[in-house]
């Protein structure tokens, strides 16, 4: 049984044109969520770089949006900061 029971959710917000990604951390049973623009989400998903699409982000929050997994989701598994 995987520890990331938790999928990840998007909530669209239409006024401040914005979607934003969130998920309740496995580890500290937190909410962890990243805002971007409806427009950086459609040019990722048309397989743009993510450090390109997402330069205002750390890479934390890149490899949330990238593949659900919280920073202290990956510091639990791999140890290390990214």
């Amino acid at each position: 049984m995987s520890i990331f029971k938790n999928k990840k959710r998007m909530i669209g917000d239409v006024i401040n044109d914005s979607i934003t990604h969130v998920k309740l951390c496995s580890v500290t049973n937190k909410d962890y969520s990243v805002t971007v623009t409806r427009d950086q989400m459609y040019r990722h998903h048309n397989k743009e770089l993510a450090q390109d699409v997402f330069p205002e982000l750390s890479s934390e929050q890149r490899e949330f949006i990238i593949s659900g997994i919280t920073p202290d989701e990956w510091n639990f598994i791999f140890g290390d900061k990214f």
